[in-house]
């Protein structure tokens, strides 16, 4: 066999965000090849490691073969392998590790460096692909795989807001290619209720602008404490400081419903558990490093979105590089002492001063009225003149986060009151949706003026151009300003 599978080394270059073992699969198939592993042989100087769908190696034997026809060696880790999605999460030297498992071989270093549970087998093993994506692809009749769908903790496709198909590689396979997934007829399940679908999108979103955004620390101990202090500020603290991990628990399994029978997640099912499961590990100071599909998952609960995460991440980081563990223990802990700092001597209500440190004002109440510590009973939001502007805001639309700092109160009092009075929600809602409707439009707008002669295919993969959002709320309007978008 001739060591060369192309003459004059013209090989083929990546496809839009092709994964590795994607471009391997597309070589094998375009030069011909009848066995995976003579190819694999002749690319990376191994019969099975070339073909691993996560991590093919060796991969300086690879670019001895290929020159700098595919890019650089640091290009091709990071863009087009699983090292993208695993570098910050993992310790410099362990990082560093994994690199040079990748890059020289052999896989079972590769093994060591991650510390993947068997748990998590499945996801190593896992290949996913859109149908929509797959019939717009140049080459249609075989696609590709796109490494950021291939990231563990990516569910939905975010371009056409639809589940990913996943096809299980059995071992020994070879490469593979979408079409002969789809020939397979053996896809994974996928989830289909509107609540549990609209959480993996979030979990996707986050995953994908996580691991596009520099600055994070994402390590193990400066993410345990994310976690705390999003608890304490969504009043999952008791007064002692201590986190209540059975409430945490109870309410992650109601928000994440069925999304937790999918393949890749049954290891989720342990949250139902004494120990909550991998909530319990990351929440608690146990020794080791969790899988970054189980901090997204966390992640995606507890913050509204990355900006948000990324706000009390910077909080949690300067706190630890600057005063050290004690100091960030404090912030969670003494929360009887600062009640009653606030409420005595800050002149705050109690109300105002629970929602200061993160506790439930019933906690708060109850606390007080056992030490006996007197507190000023004021009336209540309900019959004032600050109901009567929370109405006016609400049934103008205005943002809840807009609405909570303009009058001073919690997002959950906001939602109670809406429960308990249906035809202002049903105002509420319709009101921020044709604001949020005068956003996206706006937006899309600007887009198009700012590229007149792109096609469509092409507008929807400019970061935030709202289109998937305008097709699913705002149809009547882009069929009728934008025809020509459809021609």
């Amino acid at each position: 066999m001739n060591s060369r599978l192309f003459p004059y080394d013209l090989w083929p270059g990546f496809l839009d965000q092709e994964s590795l073992y994607s471009w391997c699969a597309r070589v094998h198939r375009l030069s011909g090849g009848l066995s995976s592993k003579a190819t694999s042989k002749q690319l990376f100087g191994e019969k099975l490691s070339g073909a691993r769908t996560d991590f093919p190696t060796p991969l300086n034997y690879l670019l001895g073969q290929v020159g700098s026809a595919l890019g650089s060696a640091e290009s091709i880790l990071v863009d087009r392998t699983m090292f993208g999605f695993y570098q910050g999460f993992l310790p410099v030297e362990r990082c560093e590790e994994l690199a040079d498992a990748v890059m020289n071989g052999p896989f079972s270093r590769v093994h060591y460096a991650l510390g993947l549970s068997a748990s998590l087998s499945f996801t190593s093993r896992c290949l996913k692909f859109c149908r929509h994506c797959l019939r717009e692809q140049a080459n249609d009749k075989v696609g590709w795989w796109k490494i950021n769908e291939q990231w563990p903790a990516v569910f939905v496709c975010k371009v056409h807001g639809q589940p990913l198909d996943r096809f299980l590689v059995e071992r020994g396979a070879g490469w593979l290619l979408p079409i002969d997934a789809l020939r397979a007829e053996s896809l994974g399940q996928t989830v289909q209720d509107g609540s549990s679908l609209s959480h993996l999108a979030k979990i996707s979103q986050i995953c994908s602008e996580m691991l596009q955004t520099t600055g994070l620390d994402l390590q193990t101990e400066t993410l345990r404490y994310c976690y705390l202090f999003a608890a304490r500020d969504r009043g999952l603290l008791s007064m002692d400081g201590a986190l209540r991990l059975a409430d945490l628990r109870d309410d992650w399994l109601k928000w994440a419903g069925t999304a937790i029978a999918l393949p890749e997640l049954l290891f989720a099912k342990e949250v139902g558990g004494v120990n909550a499961g991998f909530i319990g590990q990351l929440v608690r100071s146990y020794p080791g490093i969790r899988h970054p599909l189980k901090h997204f998952l966390l992640i995606a609960y507890l913050f509204d979105g990355v900006a948000e995460f990324r706000e009390t991440n910077k909080i949690v980081s300067d706190i630890l590089r600057n005063e050290g563990t004690d100091a960030a223990k404090n912030h969670l802990c003494h929360l009887r002492t600062k009640l009653a700092a606030l409420v005595v001597g800050g002149g705050k209500s109690v109300n105002a001063a629970a929602g200061d440190i993160g506790v439930a004002p019933s906690q708060a109440i109850k606390y007080l009225k056992k030490a006996r510590i007197e507190y000023e009973r004021r009336p209540r939001i309900v019959g004032t003149s600050k109901e009567e502007r929370l109405v006016e805001l609400l049934q103008c639309g205005s943002p809840r986060s807009a609405i909570c700092t303009a009058l001073n109160l919690r997002n959950s009092f906001i939602k109670d009151y809406l429960a308990h009075k249906p035809v202002l929600r049903s105002t509420y809602q319709a009101a921020s949706l044709e604001r949020t409707r005068g956003i996206y439009r706006s937006n899309f707008l600007r887009i198009v003026k700012m590229h007149p002669s792109m096609r469509l295919k092409e507008i929807q993969k400019i970061p935030q151009n709202g289109y998937q959002w305008l097709r699913r709320n705002d149809a009547e309007w882009l069929s009728a300003v934008l025809p020509s978008l459809w021609g």
